[in-house]
């Protein structure tokens, strides 16, 4: 009767991990099944220190982790963590047992590695641990699925009861983790027709261009679309033309809160801008990315002010500015963000230059007309004023040529 009673306990566990698991509709609901499996786990067993779920994803060397909260509890952690399947301590044996198809794997860590795993995790996360360990021992339990596993950690050794349990644990999970990989396909082709409608928008702007001012429109455009890609700590677009025989580049900036900017700024006019010019003629990819932390900011914000950019309240409150350009030939395309972004968000920036790329073309050929249109405009002025002078039949006509002179100035904007 108790052996019975027993295993309607773990089937109803099982049964809530197996409920929660199905009724997941976005990816990162995985915090909440984590959370759910520790309570279950608790229920029935004892209570761990954390329990994990890793996805394997072997082609990036990585092990992907929803985790609860490692100061005990349970409680659950609303992100992910990306950890190097070669971490020596604990995650490489994992792997091994992962690959060689075993059911589970007990692992002992000693004063010495849980501390040396203790510092990765922590660097791994940015999250402290102010537990102490000096005088404690580690057990990391973990079970295997198709594509990941289940793991538990405490401080005593766990009984062949709790790992059997854990493996069952991990048998209905794997049931279910074709769910997960459809709700991550579908995120993943949705994402994707998100970044194309985006990127379509910025080539429908660019190929629109009429005249090489019209470079703030691609600026605006791209900044609303980076917002609404999810790029929350953006401050402003940019795009940079080069003119190297002048040297000096125009600054296009776009800032849902200064609007838009054209700024000339000269080479060598601050050590940022000679950096930025150095390393994104020489980076890997064309791609520049740089940051200009607390003590520079102050000097950086001077700068900016004196070249005639508009003041960004968020500037006086930031403790770093980051910029991120991919080169398109005759200069860059880029933004700027309050915190540092991700390698995804950085894969997107590409695509945008990409497209931009292809568009830039277009400019270059108007800025080409402008100039023709402009030396045409100049030599008309030039001859009209040729034709006044040579018309002349006494001195006092000189007056009607300082006229046409005068005349054809406005006429050039002067």
């Amino acid at each position: 009767a108790e052996a019975q009673a027993r295993e309607a306990q773990i089937e109803l566990a099982l049964e809530r991990v197996r409920a929660r698991t199905m009724a997941m509709h976005k990816s990162e609901e995985l915090s909440e099944t984590a959370h759910v499996l520790f309570q279950q786990f608790k229920e029935i067993d004892k209570e761990p220190k954390m329990l994990t779920i890793g996805i394997m994803k072997e082609n990036e060397g990585l092990i992907e982790f929803w985790v609860t909260d490692w100061s005990g509890g349970g409680s659950k952690v609303d992100r992910k963590f990306n950890a190097s399947i070669d971490e020596p301590i604990l995650l490489n044996k994992i792997y091994t047992a992962w690959m060689e198809r075993q059911k589970s794997i007990v692992i002992e860590l000693s004063n010495e590695e849980l501390l040396g795993w203790v510092k990765y995790r922590i660097s791994l996360s940015g999250v402290p641990d102010k537990t102490e360990y000096s005088n404690s021992r580690g057990f990391v339990a973990a079970a295997f699925f198709s594509r990941g596993l289940l793991s538990i950690s405490t401080y005593e050794p766990f009984s062949p009861e709790t790992l059997l349990l854990l493996e069952r644990f991990a048998g209905v999970f794997n049931l279910t983790y074709t769910r997960f990989l459809d709700l991550q396909k579908a995120e993943a082709q949705a994402r994707e027709a998100q970044i194309e409608a985006s990127l379509e928008r910025v080539r429908a702007v660019a190929m629109g261009m009429n005249k090489s001012d019209d470079l703030l429109s691609i600026c605006e455009i791209s900044f609303k679309e980076f917002k609404k890609l999810g790029f929350d700590n953006i401050r402003n677009a940019l795009i940079h033309i080069q003119y190297d025989n002048q040297k000096y580049f125009m600054d296009y900036d776009f800032s849902d809160l200064t609007g838009g900017a054209i700024t000339k700024i000269e080479y060598g006019s601050h050590p940022v801008v000679e950096d930025y010019l150095k390393q994104i003629r020489s980076a890997k990819d064309a791609f520049y990315q740089g940051v200009i932390k607390e003590d520079q900011l102050e000097e950086w914000k001077d700068f900016r002010r004196n070249s005639g950019q508009i003041d960004d309240p968020r500037l006086d409150k930031a403790t770093a500015l980051y910029y991120y350009f991919f080169s398109i030939g005759i200069g860059d395309i880029g933004i700027s963000t309050l915190k540092s972004i991700n390698e995804s968000q950085i894969k997107i920036l590409k695509r945008f230059r990409n497209v931009f790329e292809l568009a830039y073309r277009r400019f270059i050929d108007i800025e080409k007309a402008e100039a023709q249109a402009r030396e045409a405009q100049i030599e008309a002025a030039l001859e009209k004023i040729r034709s006044s002078s040579l018309a002349m039949h006494k001195s006092d006509e000189l007056w009607g040529v300082v006229a046409v002179v005068f005349e054809k100035l406005q006429e050039l904007k002067f």
